[in-house]
């Protein structure tokens, strides 16, 4: 979890990734502009996820916003309150490409839904056999038992 804040984005000389959505601020240059992205959002327990843009001028570069692969219905971005017309497919970046202006806000929609999994030899053997999965969540895992193999590295 240290490295977190430095996932959140990353950038290039075309655009901005935004890779975790949380409440934060950025600032980059594109071109020789000076931008702010502000995140605005109660995410994970909000479906939604508002980012404001904030350049010094109106410089045109991309905001790349990645789409979750556990997504089950499709996700929804607007740009000013309109559809933005651009492609959110799971496990993918949806692009938005334009000139941004100061106050300009998108919101992405991560629409939750709840499905049923089977449980694990490591979760507790006191919970049920299935239950329902939410989006990610701030959780820990519950600790092996004797005898019982640590849960694998990226298996949480």
């Amino acid at each position: 979890m240290a490295d977190y804040p430095l996932d959140l984005y990353f950038h290039d000389a075309r655009g901005i990734y935004v890779n975790l959505y949380g409440g934060s601020t950025v600032r980059w240059k594109a071109g020789e502009t000076g931008v702010e992205l502000r995140q605005v959002t109660g995410y994970p327990e909000s479906e939604e996820v508002e980012i404001v843009v904030a350049p010094e001028r109106a410089p045109a570069f991309a905001v790349h916003l990645r789409i979750p692969g556990w997504l089950e219905r499709p996700a929804r971005i607007l740009v000013n309150g309109k559809p933005a017309g651009v492609a959110a497919r799971r496990g993918q970046f949806a692009t938005i490409a334009r000139e941004w202006k100061p106050g300009d806000r998108i919101v992405l929609t991560l629409p939750f839904s709840v499905r049923r999994v089977t449980r694990t030899r490591w979760f507790s053997r006191i919970g049920a056999r299935s239950a329902p999965l939410t989006p990610p969540r701030r959780f820990a895992p519950t600790r092996p038992q004797d005898g019982e193999a640590p849960v694998p590295e990226g298996q949480i």
